[in-house]
């Protein structure tokens, strides 16, 4: 295994994930101050892109046309290839999604592409509807039945209010830090107490 993807894999978080006796089948994350540290659809102009750089945390670094920097949070792209590659089995309907108000779906999608994140995720659920919908979407895309099998973070108090009303797992995350992996691991054992 390369270095870079050593560097992409939580240990802690693989041996939580195996001890569990019940695990979220669907894991939704929002886009905005929830992976990212800012709204795509105020902050982005287009085009979006790699550059040759890295950030402090080992990422390439991406920016959009006036090079205002579009990268995730520190540990999201640990999170996403921890849980896409070494956790979530798709043979067992266990999958990744986003759950996204973004006003300009496709720019989200043109960062996403750039942050190399489509490889990790699902379902894509980017438009300006209550989260409620967004879940709704994503039980139907997935083929899932039960909205008890999700675990959803987002900045937003609203949207977990919303969404709790489904009976799913849902958990706020602080904006100015978004997901980090202490949070996953909250949320994951918050998941299993609940269920």
């Amino acid at each position: 295994m390369s270095q870079q993807n050593e560097e992409l894999i939580d240990k802690n978080l693989i041996q939580l994930w195996k001890s569990m006796k019940k695990r979220p089948k669907i894991i939704v994350f929002d886009l905005d101050y929830t992976l990212w540290p800012y709204y795509v659809d105020c902050h982005a102009t287009p085009p979006i892109k790699k550059t040759g750089q890295t950030t402090t945390f080992g990422a390439i670094k991406v920016i959009d046309s006036t090079g205002l920097q579009m990268n995730g949070f520190k540990d999201v792209n640990k999170i996403l290839h921890t849980l896409r590659y070494h956790c979530l089995d798709e043979s067992k309907n266990e999958y990744l999604a986003i759950a996204s108000r973004s006003t300009t779906p496709d720019l989200a999608m043109e960062t996403i592409k750039a942050l190399d994140w489509t490889k990790y995720f699902s379902s894509f659920q980017i438009y300006p509807k209550p989260k409620t919908n967004h879940m709704k979407k994503i039980i139907e895309e997935l083929k899932m039945t039960k909205y008890e099998d999700i675990l959803f973070f987002d900045d937003e108090l609203q949207n977990i209010k919303q969404t709790k009303t489904l009976k799913l797992t849902a958990i706020e995350v602080d904006p100015s830090i978004g997901v980090n992996i202490n949070l996953l691991i909250q949320g994951l054992e918050a998941f299993e107490k609940k269920n």
